[in-house]
């Protein structure tokens, strides 16, 4: 664990499109989630959900008005925001368990890599994994499994801002339902 503040999120006027001039994607988006909320994005494919996410977790900049953690303007990625993608976001060419090591190195540095270590193999396990999925690449994996690695990756970083794409949209129904169940049981904590 490490010491992590929780911030209100404040979205003031946000507007974004993916070209100067371009047709607007978001249009004078305004809205607050206080520190330890759980909100959901509703709406149908294309509306600019996704969109919405990438300009929280600062990988894209709004065309104009701005979103605030707290009193910091987000000006670009952080790992107080821990991110799961539709995509699971893994390296090709790294294994599962050197995708998570990575996320866990940039967020805990001062830590042995042994105790690094034992967080991913923990928190694979959380998310119903074998062990021996550590050391696999992502094309060994099925897409359930690759998703429950970006899970697992998103998660071991334990940031105050988890934000999550359609993270349960490559499960069966009963990983699917196990995993709500671990994310209520983290947001209790």
């Amino acid at each position: 664990k490490v010491d992590t503040k929780m911030e209100n999120i404040k979205i003031s006027n946000l507007s974004f499109a993916y070209e100067e001039g371009g047709r607007l994607i978001l249009k004078d988006i305004n809205t607050e989630v206080r520190a330890g909320e759980f909100v959901c994005i509703l709406g149908q494919s294309g509306c600019g959900k996704s969109t919405l996410l990438r300009l929280l977790a600062g990988l894209e900049k709004p065309t104009s008005g701005d979103i605030r953690i707290g009193e910091e303007k987000i000006e670009g990625a952080s790992l107080d925001r821990g991110v799961v993608f539709q995509d699971y976001g893994l390296f090709p060419w790294m294994t599962a368990g050197e995708n998570i090591m990575l996320a866990l190195k940039q967020r805990f540095p001062g830590r042995a890599k042994q105790e690094l270590k034992e967080i991913a193999v923990d928190m694979l396990k959380e998310v119903g994994l074998d062990e021996a999925v550590y050391k696999m690449l992502p094309k060994e994996l099925s897409g359930g499994m690759k998703q429950r690695c970006a899970i697992a990756q998103a998660f071991s970083m334990n940031p105050p801002i988890l934000l999550m794409d359609e993270p349960f949209g490559a499960l069966d129904a009963v990983t699917r339902a196990r995993l709500q169940d671990l994310i209520l049981k983290l947001w209790a904590q």
